[in-house]
């Protein structure tokens, strides 16, 4: 259904319209440099982000005894950072925010987050077990017992990814120049995504979790979105040469 409202969309007659006035900051004479290292920064967010997603999924699977509760959860966290964080940058961006700028804020905390949590990986178990010593192993407590268990996953997990949720949006605002961009860039952008995500799973089952661990693959995780984090600075006007903004 949705394949033949496209088409149908694509083949109607289009109305012409006037050219669209810009969505974001002008670019500088090396707008062209930065769009190139934007684009390596999402995939490698996409890569950084599975990798993460496969520890965090391992982890918890560890400390609930399930692997499919633990990845049911992951995703919730995901999802609702990435939904919340996407909103909460929005906010900031009708307010007058420069995207990229805003961009570099949020990823970087999530970067300060993730890498707080790092020595708190083997306590983990730990602390799953302190709470079912709290509660009473009776039938009509279990289900208090499992709302704590996702609890205490979600307050883990959704810090760094309210940040990092908000970070690809971001990126797709600062490369859209114009109305007429949106679909070119936006698309072209979450392609880039789209390849490190795939490629970030395969990566950490195969590599890094057999080489280095669970606790190895986190910090690979948290330093790639630092050197994301890099990439963003290194990407944006306020960083570049002050004949940038001459024109």
């Amino acid at each position: 259904g949705v394949g033949l409202i496209a088409a149908a969309l694509a083949f109607s007659p289009r109305v012409e319209e006037e050219p669209a006035a810009p969505v974001s900051a002008p670019s500088s004479p090396r707008g062209e440099v930065r769009r190139g290292a934007l684009m390596g920064v999402a995939a490698l967010m996409g890569f950084a982000s599975l990798v993460l997603e496969v520890a965090w999924t391992r982890v918890f699977a560890m400390v609930f005894g399930s692997s499919a509760q633990a990845f049911a959860l992951m995703l919730t966290a995901f999802l609702v950072g990435i939904a919340a964080g996407s909103a909460a940058a929005e906010r900031r961006l009708r307010a007058g925010a420069e995207p990229l700028a805003l961009a570099m804020g949020c990823l970087s905390i999530g970067v300060v987050v993730l890498t707080l949590q790092v020595p708190f990986y083997e306590r983990l178990p730990y602390w799953q077990f302190r709470l079912a010593q709290a509660l009473e192993r009776r039938a009509d407590v279990y289900s208090l017992y499992l709302v704590c268990q996702c609890a205490l996953a979600l307050v883990w997990m959704l810090p760094a990814t309210l940040a990092t949720g908000a970070a690809l949006p971001l990126l797709a605002r600062r490369l859209t120049r114009s109305r007429d961009e949106v679909g070119a860039s936006v698309g072209r952008l979450f392609a880039v995504n789209t390849v490190g995500t795939v490629s970030g799973p395969i990566v950490a089952t195969f590599v890094l979790m057999p080489a280095i661990g669970l606790k190895g693959t986190v910090t690979v995780s948290v330093a790639l979105f630092a050197l994301a984090v890099l990439g963003m600075a290194r990407a944006t006007p306020i960083m570049a040469p002050a004949r940038a903004w001459v024109p």
